[in-house]
């Protein structure tokens, strides 16, 4: 195998991989928005409705029936096939000192912009994936679904602190976030990362994992690359897991709003989100391939090839409007509103985006991240 120790060039990226990133990003920047930014997530968490009114409620219902936690999923699955496309042509020093990178490129933005984090998890998930990237497709569908199987043990639902603490927290994190000063959220961010962040990401790490696990087997078997090749068995996995999976979720979104429970709680919903996240990307991936997606391909390709400084960018623009430093609106806004500010926000994303690529390579985190990779400024 030759490995080349140099980024890709533009002109040989997968358009709709990238698409699809871009796709995805939208979903989690409403995510994000929504339950982390114009509320604590710890409220969230545990008063789903923080605001009265038929447009909040509507759009936190289908927040949670359509986005939340599936374009967490589908991002999971993108950065698997990252990692064992890299690994074709990078040798394994490379592909370390790159979640190293992204390592410290995550903690900064835990600690001094936002507690919740993907970057952080992203890296150590990636170190993680390193030892075993080598293996055939099976053997990493098989680790993929063990990991989903193994996020069903008690001791991963045992992390998740009582709805006494978060409601407490909650609180605390609302008059904190939304009045303190920029060295009071530091010290107030740090201890609920300690005691609350840590544990909840320690929650979803092995399914995290097992969807990445599950996106190395997607590119080892050749169905991204080349969508249109494997255009049936893709619209095998939108049917196949699509369909089951919109309706495990919409049984549990029945089941959340009316407070009736149901068996076997865990494993529907780890269930439903993984393949409603496979069906999403099956479906786009076949639409984005496809003639149909014409001049919004490479506008969202480049929204995705610049993810990383566009998910950062984010983070700062509603740290900017929420938190105390800023203009504080944490908790002032219901859900119909911000809704709006993440689609404006998006758009503007979508335009910068092509305009950036225009005139530079990469966008300036993704530059900085490969500089730290390669070891060597990048022109």
């Amino acid at each position: 195998m030759i490995f080349l120790s140099a980024p890709t060039p533009s002109e040989k990226r997968l358009l709709p991989l990238d698409a699809l990133r871009g796709i995805a990003l939208l979903g989690v920047l409403l995510v994000n928005l929504l339950t982390f930014f114009r509320v604590s997530l710890l409220t969230q968490i545990v008063t789903p409705h923080t605001h009265p009114g038929t447009a909040n409620y509507l759009v936190d219902l289908l927040l949670e029936v359509l986005l939340e936690f599936k374009a967490f999923t589908i991002f999971s699955l993108l950065f698997g096939v990252s990692v064992a496309m890299l690994s074709e042509r990078l040798p394994r020093r490379f592909l370390i000192r790159r979640m190293i990178a992204l390592l410290v490129i995550g903690a900064c933005h835990l600690f001094f912009v936002s507690n919740v984090d993907i970057l952080t998890l992203y890296a150590i998930c990636g170190l993680l994936l390193l030892p075993v990237v080598a293996q055939r497709v099976s053997v990493l569908a098989g680790l993929g679904f063990l990991c989903l199987g193994v996020a069903l043990l008690p001791v991963f639902n045992g992390l998740i602190p009582s709805v006494e603490a978060l409601r407490a927290q909650g609180a605390s994190a609302t008059t904190t976030y939304a009045i303190g000063t920029f060295a009071e959220l530091l010290r107030f961010r740090w201890e609920e990362t300690r005691h609350f962040i840590f544990p909840l990401l320690l929650g979803v790490f092995p399914k995290t994992l097992g969807t990445m696990l599950v996106g190395m087997a997607a590119w080892k078997a050749g169905v991204v690359a080349d969508p249109q090749k494997h255009a049936l068995r893709l619209r095998q996995v939108l049917w196949g897991a699509g369909l089951p999976g919109a309706l495990l979720t919409v049984l549990g979104t029945w089941s959340h709003e009316t407070g009736r429970e149901l068996p076997w709680g865990d494993l529907r919903y780890i269930a439903s989100v993984v393949s409603l996240a496979m069906g999403y990307s099956a479906g786009l991936l076949l639409w984005l391939s496809g003639p149909k997606s014409g001049w919004l391909l490479p506008r969202l390709a480049a929204l995705g090839q610049l993810s990383l400084s566009n998910y950062l960018a984010q983070s700062l623009v509603f740290s900017a409007i929420f938190y105390g430093f800023g203009l504080g609106y944490l908790g002032k806004l219901g859900s119909a509103t911000a809704l709006w500010i993440g689609i404006a926000l998006y758009l503007i994303q979508l335009i910068t985006s092509t305009l950036w690529l225009r005139h530079f390579r990469f966008g300036p985190a993704e530059w900085f991240w490969r500089s730290l990779t390669y070891g060597t400024r990048i022109r």
